[in-house]
């Protein structure tokens, strides 16, 4: 099990009561502002949760495919095109085979 910091923990308690806090639904998520939420509950926060981690997971077995399809390289420019929002990932929160719009 990944040990979590005491701020990463305080971090994620604090998103789950912002979460919660009323507001529009799909804003509240951090990762998928349009997110089709129609309602706030555990069970929706327990998908948000995280996602954070759930992108970080996709990105690295993404880039470990483009690596391995073609080089080194191309890896680099693929992090590199996500950091500079040149390419935009869609559903990247869900995990390997979830994902339909990659």
């Amino acid at each position: 099990m990944v040990k979590l910091s005491e701020k990463q923990l305080k971090d994620k308690v604090g998103y789950a009561y912002h979460y919660m806090e009323p507001g529009n639904n799909a804003t509240k998520s951090k990762l998928d502002s349009n997110a089709n939420v129609s309602s706030k509950n555990v069970a929706t926060l327990a998908a948000e949760m995280n996602k954070d981690i759930d992108v970080q997971v996709n990105r690295y077995a993404l880039a470990q495919r483009i690596k391995k399809l073609f080089g080194k390289r191309t890896m680099k420019e693929f992090y590199k095109a996500l950091e500079n929002h040149e390419i935009y990932s869609h559903d990247e929160s869900a995990i390997f085979a979830k994902s339909y719009c990659v």
